[in-house]
């Protein structure tokens, strides 16, 4: 079973051991769909922007998690929408010391935001086209706190749980601010247009996976 692994995940998402292999919560989570397929897992790693014609010539079987508004392109066929997968959320962060706020952020102009080569910010969308804000694309998250750290950023926007894992490793007086939470959205799988197996079947896998009591201690693993 062929999955896409988007390149701008970060821990606790996907990291990437000494000796090469995918490992954290993203990969936990695909080699349990694979398990349930009775299939094993096959990893493609690709740039963000190479995922969706990867997923629609079937070079791979599934993405996930994926949401509709990230797509960004219609799905005629809705089974390839699988059952519900983690709810996410993105979170708005500050350096420390900064004195940003929310109300401060809605008054902002020509704000420069980090954020991600290839995603998608659908709350924000509006105001990047009319220029009240400015993307400052980074090539994933991880890389775009580093830049917040080193004040390249005023404010990036990034998932919570990658958030956490990076303040892990900080001290208290170091770690970003979250000034609010931009977006907090179900995700899914979504699945080739024909992918090996079928889709029913794969979709049977994959709920079977995310029933809560075989997904909750994945979740339960990123405090």
């Amino acid at each position: 079973m062929r999955f896409a692994i988007g390149q701008t995940w970060g821990p606790p998402f996907v990291t990437e051991g000494a000796d090469g292999r995918l490992r954290g919560l993203l990969i936990d989570l695909v080699e349990a769909i694979a398990r349930e397929a009775g299939r094993p897992a096959e990893l493609h790693s690709l740039p963000a922007l190479r995922v969706a014609q990867a997923l629609e010539s079937g070079a791979v079987d599934l993405q996930c998690p994926m949401n509709p508004a990230w797509w960004g392109q219609p799905v005629p066929d809705l089974r390839r929408w699988s059952a519900p997968l983690l709810t996410m959320r993105d979170v708005l962060v500050a350096a420390p010391g900064t004195s940003l706020d929310w109300p401060g952020f809605l008054r902002a102009r020509r704000l420069v935001v980090g954020t991600v080569h290839g995603y998608l910010y659908p709350p924000l969308q509006a105001d990047f086209d009319a220029g009240r804000l400015r993307r400052d694309d980074a090539p994933n998250q991880a890389a775009q706190l580093r830049k917040l750290e080193r004040g390249r950023s005023p404010v990036a926007v990034v998932n919570e749980l990658v958030l956490r894992a990076h303040n892990r490793a900080l001290p208290a007086a170091q770690r970003l601010r979250v000034v609010a939470v931009i977006d907090e959205v179900k995700t899914y799988c979504l699945l080739a247009p024909n992918p090996r197996g079928g889709i029913e079947a794969l979709r049977a896998a994959i709920r079977r996976a995310t029933q809560a009591d075989r997904l909750a201690p994945l979740i339960g693993a990123e405090p």
